[in-house]
Parts: structure tokens; sequence; C-alpha cells
């Protein structure tokens, strides 16, 4: 069987840079003349961005809500608010199919404005939906004779919309939910006009406090805490406060449950689709190592991140954090299952946080795989302090993210805050680029090779072990190669830089033969065991060497200087 002498080419990724690095695209402050507090943005049919907070900016109430339009620029397209005589927190937003936008916010303001229903109690749920141009359609108020906090909102597979939240409340106003403790879970299903189709309430003797809720197969999952055991429960407690979901499907039934125990005080905060048929919890924990959590706390407070089974089972959770508080607020997963969790951070360098602390707190993003294993992690912020809100991922899968700052134009934050202003980022995490070649090449000594790489969405430049630039664009092909050399792929799409290192690596045993073939124009010096057979053009100051044969067939040809010699030489077999 003959052999060839071959140049192996092992193709491995040793980044420069992570190559999943997430790059920031811009960040807008959003400043008006008093407080603002930005809490969720969502993207709309239009592929617009919509904001939503309060402000105190308004004449004529305590304070408003302040609701902006904006392209994926950062542009201001329009902005809206709704006056009330009270204090209104935005806590959700969703839109439909046809852009309409529903806000979930808790109030205490009555009949006043733009507000036409009176409160109930301490806060009510005060549902709002307008048109994307943010005109009000109708507005909504749902509560009893104490406190009733929404904190999200949804449209669910029967297109009904849903919302969750917290109740304090008994039977009174316009609520026919039992209570159960000092406060529970209580779910909202309305229809598009706002009108209320049913209403349950899930708690136990103690205070139970519903944070989120998404859905999957047909089920809504609820994700808050419980602080004593529950009487809706099969399971006792452990901790001050422990994790507690509930499933319900579209009629309210409770058809699943689960505790997740801490041995200190753990609070939910979020809960998504794993898009892999489980969900990810992401919650505040206090809590040392035991029970269901697996890791010590790195500091006072750190995200603790769950991934639960449909039927109850723990597959995996981590702690994340550092030496301070970190306290998530948002989590959502892309289309690779990945997670990006979002919140934020008090922390230095330290425990498994890498990035540094900027102001007196930061927002605090990380990218984690299916696995829970930390893919990237940034940290954005002043030289003040930041509140971090939720995070989204659009449809061209670019990340934004959502809080407030109370920073100058420091670090990552380019204006000034007026007092406390919107600061919403675009981040886009970029894709890595992957092994060019999948397979080891086989060339002779002195051949060039010629590499393409297909992963690059953008631009492709190839640089040599020098670092000098030697071709933009698909295919590299080499000078010829003798020794073992290596070369760079930097690949660029909108704002991202990726690089891998190509390695390439020079195997010299003495090979059986040569075959050259007419597309062939070997240089260099080539020691054969048997025979070399060429049919090719040879450049001038090329040697051949064997013990065996050589061929020359038709279409030979040949510079000055060739060297062709029929001896043992050398061979390392």
């Amino acid at each position: 069987m003959f052999k060839k002498l071959q140049i192996l080419l092992l193709f491995f990724i040793s980044n420069i840079v992570n190559s999943q690095n997430p790059t920031l695209i811009w960040e807008k402050s959003f400043i008006m003349p008093g407080l603002e507090e930005s809490y969720f943005t969502a993207e709309l049919k239009d592929s617009t961005f919509l904001s939503v907070g309060y402000s105190n900016s308004f004449s004529g109430s305590n304070s408003q809500i302040w609701i902006i339009n904006f392209n994926k620029e950062g542009n201001l397209i329009w902005q809206k608010q709704l006056l009330v005589n009270g204090y209104s927190i935005p806590k959700d937003l969703i839109s439909d199919n046809l852009g309409n936008i529903y806000l979930a916010i808790g109030s205490t303001a009555g009949y006043s404005h733009d507000k036409s229903d009176v409160s109930y109690g301490n806060y009510d749920f005060w549902i709002v939906k307008l048109d994307n141009l943010g005109n009000k359609i109708w507005d909504k108020t749902f509560g009893g004779n104490d406190f009733d906090l929404p904190e999200s909102i949804t449209i669910g597979s029967d297109n009904k919309i849903y919302v969750s939240g917290s109740t304090g409340s008994s039977i009174s106003g316009n609520k026919s939910a039992q209570t159960y403790g000092n406060s529970d879970f209580w779910v909202l299903k309305l229809d598009h006009n706002g009108n209320k189709i049913w209403e349950k309430s899930y708690g136990g003797n103690g205070g139970d406090f519903c944070r989120d809720h998404t859905e999957i197969n047909g089920i809504l999952y609820l994700s808050g805490h419980s602080e004593i055991s529950n009487n809706q429960s099969s399971f006792n407690y452990v901790g001050n406060s422990d994790l507690w979901i509930l499933g319900i499907n579209h009629d309210g039934s409770l058809v699943f449950e689960r505790i997740i125990y801490g041995f200190g005080s753990d609070y939910s905060s979020c809960i998504t689709d794993s898009k892999d048929g489980n969900l990810i919890i992401g919650a505040r924990s206090g809590s040392t190592q035991g029970y269901d959590k697996s890791q010590n706390n790195f500091g006072y407070l750190d995200f603790w991140i769950i991934k639960l089974s449909l039927n109850g089972n723990i597959i995996w959770n981590q702690s994340y954090g550092g030496n301070d508080n970190d306290s998530i607020d948002d989590i959502i997963v892309d289309q690779h299952q990945n997670i990006l969790a979002f919140g934020t951070t008090a922390s230095s360098v330290s425990g498994n946080k890498s990035t540094i602390l900027k102001g007196w707190q930061d927002y605090w993003i990380f990218k984690l795989n299916p696995a829970g294993a930390k893919l990237w992690e940034r940290t954005y912020g002043s030289n003040s302090y930041e509140i971090a809100r939720n995070i989204v991922i659009s449809h061209d899968n670019h990340i934004y993210i959502t809080g407030e700052s109370a920073g100058k134009n420091s670090f990552d934050k380019s204006s000034i805050a007026m007092n406390r202003d919107p600061w919403i980022l675009k981040i886009k995490d970029c894709p890595p680029v992957q092994d060019p070649i999948s397979q080891v090449e086989t060339v002779n000594l002195g051949r060039s090779i010629s590499i393409n790489n297909n992963s690059c969405l953008g631009t492709i430049h190839w640089y040599n072990s020098n670092f000098q630039e030697i071709k933009i664009g698909n295919p590299l092909i080499s000078a010829p190669i003798f020794s073992q050399t290596r070369y760079l792929i930097k690949c660029k799409f909108e704002g991202c830089m990726n690089l891998n290192y190509i390695p390439v690596d020079v195997l010299t045993k003495c090979p059986d033969n040569y075959i050259f073939s007419i597309v062939d124009n070997p240089i260099g010096s080539y020691i054969s065991k048997d025979f070399i057979k060429i049919n090719s053009s040879i450049k001038s100051n090329t040697q051949f060497k064997t013990n065996g044969f050589i061929s020359l067939d038709p279409g030979f040809t040949s510079e000055d200087g060739v060297v062709i010699i029929t001896e043992i030489n050398g061979c390392q077999n």
C-alpha cells in the first residue's frame, strides 16, 4: 500500500478572546427632569420596542406611568404617559399578534385621569390595553380590601390573558377567591376585552408570594416563595422561606407543585421554559448548602438557578455570586437552549464572579449552557448604582437589558442622570467561529493548503503566524509549507469579532512514494523510499531523492536547477 508524506492539520479552538464574546452595541438613557424608573421592555410586532416605567416628571399627580417606544438603534419614536392621582408601579407587559399592548400595573390610585375605576384597597391589579401607538383602548381594576400586586402577564396558548401576582385581600371589592393566609398567589384569566373569566388564589396559613409564571404544554407554572407550611401543599417547609412552584391548567385547577428547599431564606424571582421540556427557575438565595441546594453561598445573596423537570425532579442547581449581594431579576432562554441570567451585583471579583465592580452596584449578566456551565459574564455600570429589571432577546437575536441608573457618564454609561433614569443596553451575543475544516488534510511537503470557513456570518480576515494579514475572505491559499506553523482567522460581524488559531503540524516521515499529478507544482526537497512519479511542472532548485525509480509521465516539465537523484538517503522510517 502506498503512503504519502503527510501534513497533518490539527484544528482546535484556542481563543485569544472568548469565542462567544458579547459586544455592547449601544446604551441609552431616556432622561427627563425627575425620577424615572424603567421596569420592563418588550419587543413589539413591528420589531420596535416598548419600555414602561413610572415618572414624577409630569404635573398633576403623584406618579405617572411612562411609556416609550424606540427602534433597534435606540432612537425614540414616541412616548406616552398614563396620569393618575396615586402611586402606580408597572410590573410587566406583553403584546399580542395584532400589535396591542397589555400592561400589568400595581396601583393605589382611584378613579382619576387615565384610570377609569375605583381603588378597592391598598394596591390593586390595574390592567391597561393600548394600541400600537400607545393610545388606551381600555383599563380594568381588580382587587380587594388589602394589597393586590401583579407580577406577570402573558397571553396563553388558548389566546386568553393570564395575570399572576400576590394578594393579601379577603373576599371583597371584585375579588371572589378565598384567602388562605397572610398573602396568597392570585391568578386572573381575562378575555381580550378585560372581562374576568375566572380568578383563583393558592396559599397556606402564612405568606405566599407569586413572582412570575410561564406556560408549557397548556400548563401555567407559577413561581414564588412561601414562608410557612401550606395547607394546599403535601410538603413541609424547612427554611425561613422556600421556593414554591405550582402548575395549573387553563381552568385554574392545581395539577403540580414542588417545594425547593434551602436552609435559609430563598426568594424566587423568575421562571421560564428551558425549551427542552423543563423549567428554569431564578432565585435569590441566602441559604447554605443542604436539602435541595448543592452549594454554599458566596456572599449575602447569590443568584440561584435551578433546572427542574416537569415531574419535579431537580436536574441541576448552581449558585453564582461574589462576596456581597447578587440579586437575580430576570432569566431567558435563547434558541440554542442557553440561559441568560440578568440582575444586580454589589460584589467585587470573588466567588465565581470574575468581572469587576464599577460602581456601588452594577448590572450583571451571564450566559450558561443548558447544563449550567458559564459561557461568559459581563458587568455594566457607572460610578454610582444601577438596578436591573428585565432582559429581552429580539427576533434578530440581540439582547436588550433594562433597568435604572443613577450614575454620571463613566465606565459603560455615556449620559448624565438627572436623578435615576431608565438605562437600556443593546448587546450582541457574538457567535463563535467553528473549526474551518472538520477532518485531517493530507498534503505533500512544499504544497499549499486551501482552507474555507463557512461559519462566519460576516467578513473573514486571515493572518499568518507573525500576525500579518494575508487574506480577506475565503478561501485561504497558503504559501508552500515546510515546517510547523499556524494561521489566525478573525470573523467580524455586526460589531462582533471572534478569533481562532489554526495550527498546522508537519509530519516528516519518509514515505514509500511520491505521486505528483498535473495540477501539482512541486518545490523543495523530496525523499522517497521506493519511487517518484511526476506528471507536472517542477520549479527550479527542486530536488528528488529515492532508492527506487523515478517515472516522468507525459506533461512533465522542469525549470533550470532541478536535481533528480536515485539513492538511499535519510529516511526516518
